[in-house]
């Protein structure tokens, strides 16, 4: 905004009459109540001319403050105590679904095949799932118990052997990489429970494609720092995610985010439902888990849903790098080109990805229909 001196300090410059000159008032502005100067509309002494204010700002008392409109052209909304624009809300909340852990991929030390913490005399020792991707099934186990992937590593902090490769020639060295987290640090079942994540679904304030969009947020808080996670959708028959249709990354990729010193981070993403939800919408790069294909039919599945799991990552990597090519099953030669592949899970080896959280039951489509 602009502000022009006042009448004040325009008589000190002998640039308007004084003393026993009359005043004559620009527009905006008004004759003080003792006739010596201009007053703003708000009755600033100190304003004597009228105020230019910039594009989407309106005169309120003696200042230029922002509007609505002024905000929302860059997706923002008005503080009017502090006038200025803030990030905006979430929009209208559609649902805050349950949150559930999964364990099928973290597994406990079992001695002997016995009860946990036992030796029975041999000194061999099984590993066991904590439980399924919806439930612990495991009993007797404390908060200190330590978890292993599914060949008995222990879960937390470690050192890779990493490398960067610069060429197919000339892949590189392996080299001894820490992770962030503290490679002493194991994550046991305590760990594993306190990192709690929040799932919420909103009609979002913004468009995606021009259109109304959906808002999903992901909060997590009390996991361990520093840790890299991803956010995926499985559409459900049923809204049970052991019920699985088809999945992706939730939104596309990237599809990650981190947990900060304290171990809390947000994910968000605006989504076109025309995309992602509609009624007999195929989803082409989401990954069948059944022979019915990736279309969303909500004719054959009225009950249909689309459930949030969270993953972490043990290594710090979102993918795998496959190599500079992957072999013709007949042949053995290399596919030329190689093709643009990365693994976006571990579940098999190295065994370093982990089904965490998820939402369960699912949000049922027919509440992310387009608006």
């Amino acid at each position: 905004m602009r502000i022009l001196v006042g009448m004040s300090a325009l008589c000190g410059m002998a640039l308007v009459g004084c003393g026993s000159t009359t005043i004559t008032c620009g527009p905006g502005t008004v004759l003080s109540a003792d006739g010596t100067e201009c007053i703003g509309n708000g009755g600033n002494p100190d304003l004597g001319v009228q105020l230019t204010c910039g594009p989407g700002e309106v005169i309120m008392g003696t200042q230029c403050v922002l509007t609505a409109t002024n905000c929302s052209a860059t997706g923002t909304m008005l503080d009017p105590t502090a006038n200025k624009c803030i990030p905006a809300t979430n929009g209208t909340l559609v649902e805050s679904p349950t949150v559930v852990f999964s364990y099928p991929n973290v597994f406990y030390a079992v001695p002997d095949g016995g009860a946990p913490n036992t030796d029975a005399g041999t000194g061999t020792t099984a590993f066991a799932p904590v439980g399924s991707l919806v439930a612990k099934t495991a009993t007797g186990l404390t908060a200190t118990e330590p978890l292993y992937n599914k060949v008995g590593v222990p879960i937390g902090g470690q050192t890779l052997q990493a490398r960067y490769p610069l060429t197919a020639a000339y892949p590189g060295p392996f080299t001894p990489v820490p992770t962030t987290l503290d490679p002493n640090k194991k994550i046991t079942l305590g760990d594993w429970e306190a990192c709690k994540a929040t799932v919420n679904w909103y009609k979002s304030p913004k468009q995606v494609n021009g259109n109304n969009a959906y808002r999903l947020t992901v909060d997590l808080g009390g996991c361990w720092p520093f840790s890299v996670w991803t956010t995926w959708f499985f559409w459900t028959s049923n809204g049970s995610r052991i019920n699985p249709l088809f999945a992706a990354p939730a939104g596309g990729l990237p599809n990650m985010f981190v947990t900060d010193a304290n171990g809390a981070a947000h994910f968000e993403r605006d989504l076109d439902p025309n995309v992602w939800f509609k009624d007999m919408t195929n989803i082409p790069f989401a990954i069948a888990h059944t022979s019915a294909g990736t279309t969303i039919d909500l004719t054959a599945n009225p009950m249909m849903a689309v459930n949030v799991q969270v993953v972490w990552h043990g290594d710090g990597q979102t993918n795998g790098n496959v190599g500079f090519c992957e072999k013709d099953p007949v042949s053995g030669n290399c596919v030329t080109p190689a093709p643009a592949v990365v693994n976006l899970l571990a579940f098999g080896p190295p065994f370093t990805s982990f089904f965490h959280q998820l939402t369960e039951p699912g949000t049922a489509l027919t509440k992310l229909q387009p608006f």
